[in-house]
């Protein structure tokens, strides 16, 4: 039997099979007379799931005995009668036409017989890829039947003593253990409805990934603890995180301590026709205190293939006897929100809710208070320097406050905007060094693959450059951090967005409609895009394309911040029209800062010397690349830029941000 046909046996997994081939077990009998601790030791898989997989063997090699049919024998031994030969005689003309005809007709039937028999060896093999699937298909089908109950705690006893006395069962324990759930600080599993678990049971752990239904995306042993997909072992499961997690940490936001009984429920032959699951669980918020917080009992009813009418009876029983309640979320969430986590309470994205009536003074607070939201919400991560997006958002909360501080000049009153200008320009440029040098990190590998591979080794000595230089930045942005100047910052701006006195509302326009004052300054920055990328002869200066870059991005910020007051589809069509000429505009920047930047790295590195020459003829090698990088990003700039401005895009971001008025004198 091959691996394919293992890995059927609940969800074994195509790489468990493997592992229990190169072990010997090459069937699902020999699967079924192992033990659960070999099968734990050959698969890598914790106790509970070992015994699952060896009950689920055995319910195949039972089902499959009982549909077991013989085939009669065929005689053998009898041989045909010998005919003695009748002499020939020669056939005269009519004979040989009738022979020839029957000839072409024999031919006709031949092939019309050959296609007969293509068309029955393909429906056999169909019939055969089919059976092959039955088991498959059972098993999908067994898996989606599982029901999952919650009890009360208190219900324990008088369940299992009403489970007793009317159904006979054989009674296990289940071996304790412990589950950690991961997820990135932005829920990127979650999202996704997908699940990462670490199941301990006594010296066996592994790493589960999953979806919320528990459909087994990938699992592996595991002796560490997780953190980043690059720090997993290779194979299926870090293929399957990385494309959903990226660059962002694991982090651990819940622990279940669990313990409990499986009854197998026997017929009268004393054979197993359900299993029933009963797990006392207890959650706690890993790495902090050990305040447990007790989940509900849970009962989970396992079906057994061929024994579909006994699994309705016992669903029956226990819906109308038992005080249980169906779950109708995962488990995960249960455990997340005992421990106080909120699922999907932080996005990068700004989420704002703005009504086109609103005065703008009011719809500017609220956008400022949920940056400040998001950059406090930041800070901690970016202090202990968790993953670099954290970094990233915090920067990206401080960048947006700059914009809006700056675009919204009628809203604000000036003495409020010249007091914080200053100061949330400080503090970007406080996150900017330590910002780039994550961005070099993270580019790392690209660098690798963009030198020649005689040369890519040679870099190794500039990523313990950047991880000293990081280091050392670091200190400098916690130090900030730590400053008066930091919390004077932040606790005045809190003040004056929480001042119900509308102080800071004394500007010319507060008092506007949020939409009338958005529209009018969208469409103006807007304009002036348009002006900076048109010039007379189609070329472009290199200074022009980073100063319109700047502006594309004020554009975007103000599209963002009041997209809410515009139709969804439209805002969104234009958002990634602009996106695209951004993407083009910001490759284009990156090429030549990281030009810059490289070339003081190695100046740098030369001041303090020990680093080998090699280093820095691929160092050489990777600006070069730079170089024909930016030519390229210049040569599509004509191509992007006549996209974004063409005659119909104009007019949708006429009719969506110009007034009428402005619209007139367009004409």
């Amino acid at each position: 039997m091959d691996k394919t046909k293992l890995s059927l046996v609940y969800g074994v997994g195509k790489i468990s099979a493997e592992r229990l081939q190169a072990s010997g077990v090459k069937t699902i009998p020999g699967l079924a007379e192992l033990s659960v601790e070999k099968i734990a030791e050959y698969t890598g898989f914790p106790p509970v799931r070992a015994a699952l997989v060896r009950a689920a063997a055995a319910d195949l090699l039972e089902a499959a005995e009982a549909g077991a049919q013989t085939e009669a024998p065929t005689p053998s031994g009898v041989e045909p009668e010998k005919t003695k030969k009748a002499k020939k005689k020669k056939p005269g003309k009519k004979e040989k036409k009738k022979k020839a005809g029957k000839k072409s007709k024999k031919k006709r039937d031949d092939k019309k017989d050959k296609k007969k028999n293509k068309k029955s060896k393909k429906k056999k093999s169909k019939k055969k890829k089919e059976k092959g699937c039955d088991v498959e298909a059972a098993l999908a089908r067994m898996r989606d039947q599982i029901r999952v109950f919650h009890l009360d705690s208190a219900e324990w006893g008088r369940s299992i003593g009403l489970l007793t006395d009317e159904y006979m069962i054989r009674e296990e324990a289940l071996l304790p253990g412990i589950c950690t759930y991961y997820d990135t600080f932005d829920w990127r599993l979650f999202r996704k409805r997908l699940v990462l678990q670490k199941v301990k049971c006594q010296d066996k752990t592994g790493l589960q990934f999953h979806s919320f239904d528990g459909q087994v995306v990938s699992e592996t042993p595991l002796s560490v603890e997780p953190g980043f997909v690059w720090d997993l072992p290779e194979g299926a499961l870090r293929e399957k995180l990385a494309p959903v997690i990226e660059m962002r940490r694991l982090l651990p936001l819940a622990e279940v301590s669990f313990h409990g009984v499986r009854f197998n429920v026997l017929n009268a032959d004393e054979k197993t026709v359900v299993r029933l699951l009963m797990r006392r669980r207890k959650a706690s918020r890993p790495w902090q205190s050990k305040a447990e917080d007790e989940l509900p009992v849970s009962l989970e009813i396992v079906p057994i293939r061929g024994y579909e009418k006994e699994y309705s009876r016992i669903i029956g029983f226990v819906e109308s006897h038992l005080p249980v309640e169906e779950v109708s979320a995962s488990e995960v969430v249960t455990a997340l929100e005992l421990v106080g986590h909120s699922p999907c309470d932080y996005s990068s994205k700004l989420k704002l809710h703005l009504e086109p009536g609103m005065a703008a003074y009011e719809a500017a607070r609220e956008i400022f208070r949920k940056l400040l939201d998001a950059l406090l919400v930041n800070e901690k991560g970016t202090r202990l320097d968790l993953d670099s997006e954290f970094l990233h958002d915090f920067r990206v909360a401080v960048r947006r406050t700059r914009a809006a501080l700056a675009q919204l000049k009628g809203v604000i009153s000036p003495e409020i905007r010249n007091r914080f200008r200053p100061e949330f320009s400080w503090l970007g440029s406080l996150t900017g060094p330590s910002r780039d040098l994550d961005v070099y990190l993270l580019k790392m590998p690209e660098y690798r693959n963009s030198v020649p591979q005689s040369a890519r080794d040679h870099l190794e000595p500039l990523t313990d450059f950047l991880i000293a230089e990081k280091a050392a930045e670091r200190k400098r942005l916690i130090a900030a951090l730590d400053s008066e100047r930091y919390r004077k910052l932040m606790t005045d701006w809190r003040a004056v967005l929480d001042d119900e006195s509308g102080a800071a509302s004394d500007a010319s326009a507060a008092g506007t409609p949020i939409k009338e004052a958005s529209s009018k300054r969208i469409w103006k920055i807007y304009r002036r895009v348009l002006k900076m990328g048109t010039r007379e002869g189609g070329s472009v200066e290199v200074e022009v394309l980073h100063r319109l870059r700047i502006e594309c991005k004020k554009l975007r910020y103000m599209m963002e911040f009041f997209r809410t007051l515009y139709e969804p589809k439209e805002i969104k069509g234009l958002v990634k029209i602009l996106r695209r000429l951004q993407d083009n505009l910001g490759d284009f920047n990156d090429c030549e800062v990281q030009q810059v930047k490289l070339r003081e790295f190695a100046g740098a590195m030369m001041d303090r010397g020990g680093y080998p020459p090699e280093t820095f003829m691929a160092l050489g090698c990777l600006v070069e690349r730079l170089e024909k990088c930016q030519t390229v990003e210049f040569g599509r700039f004509e191509e992007r830029f006549g996209d974004f401005s063409r005659p119909e895009n104009q007019e949708r971001f006429r009719s969506l941000f110009s007034s009428k008025r402005q619209q007139a004198k367009q004409y």
